[in-house]
């Protein structure tokens, strides 16, 4: 059960990062700060980040509408670094200097969602999607929104739109997934979003849809399956709490005792809340 929000969605939202790139004009102001206050492909931290965009927002160079970049892309660098409550003040300034790029309005979406406020998230998420309909990162994430206030039916319906407007990209497959095996609905549909997710991952890099589809697997009683997915996420991640659980209790279900009961142990070393989530979604 990897964080459905926050992490994944700040890196979508990073596609935009590289938008604007000003020019320079003011003395204090060099192009390194710009660099790092775009950060384009997450070259820099977020520290570096934020105190790049400081620099860009204090320079005098730019005001109004012609500054919101800079504000939005340091609630970006603020998210990364989860200080949501630095990011959203961020993201809330630059979308009164300007409130056109959807981007801000996502990134917001995601802060709050991050803080579990889910009204202003959804309502972020909303505005983002009516200035671009065809968003498919935003109504991936107001799917997983909706997942997580363990609204399915909303959380399906925008996460079948957002694996339609871009067919390509495993991660929109993969929040489907475990949208269907949250609700237990679906399960054999549930089943081959998992596998689409799988196929469309890095093979080294698949370990989050491996998760979810240890879930279907597990809702579906195939115990022995399940162990095979969840081993697999394990393998890319051995401190992965998530999975660490969920196999041992699918080996428990499987009659494997032993084994079991020491994977739960080990999870819970890692995260002690670690059962919680999963028994909310069937797993216990």
């Amino acid at each position: 059960m990897k964080s459905r929000f926050r992490v994944a969605a700040v890196a979508y939202a990073a596609i935009g990062l590289g938008m604007t790139t000003p020019g320079v004009t003011a003395e204090a102001l060099t192009q390194q700060d710009i660099d790092r206050c775009v950060n384009k492909g997450w070259a820099f931290s977020p520290d570096q980040a934020a105190s790049g965009c400081t620099v860009a927002i204090k320079s005098g160079k730019w005001s109004g509408q012609d500054l919101a970049w800079a504000y939005r892309d340091r609630g970006l660098a603020y998210s990364h670094a989860h200080d949501f409550d630095r990011a959203i003040a961020d993201l809330e300034q630059s979308i009164k200097l300007d409130p056109k790029p959807a981007i801000a309005h996502l990134s917001l979406g995601n802060a709050y969602a991050a803080k579990r406020d889910f009204a202003r998230a959804i309502a972020s998420l909303d505005r983002a999607i009516e200035i671009d309909p065809k968003y498919a990162t935003a109504y991936n994430d107001r799917g997983i929104i909706y997942d997580h206030k363990g609204d399915y039916d909303h959380a399906i319906a925008d996460l079948v739109k957002a694996t339609e407007l871009n067919p390509l990209e495993p991660r929109f497959f993969n929040s489907l997934c475990w949208a269907r095996g949250a609700a237990g609905r679906d399960l054999p549909q549930a089943l081959q979003d998992c596998n689409r997710a799988v196929a469309l991952a890095p093979a080294d890099q698949n370990g989050y849809a491996m998760n979810s589809r240890g879930l279907i697997q597990f809702r579906l009683g195939a115990y022995d399956k399940a162990i095979e997915d969840f081993s697999a996420a394990i393998a890319q991640d051995p401190k992965d709490a998530d999975s660490l659980y969920a196999r041992g209790i699918s080996r428990l279900r499987a009659g494997d005792r032993s084994g079991g009961a020491a994977d739960v142990a080990a999870a819970k070393v890692v995260n002690p809340d670690v059962a919680d989530p999963w028994t909310a979604v069937g797993v216990k």
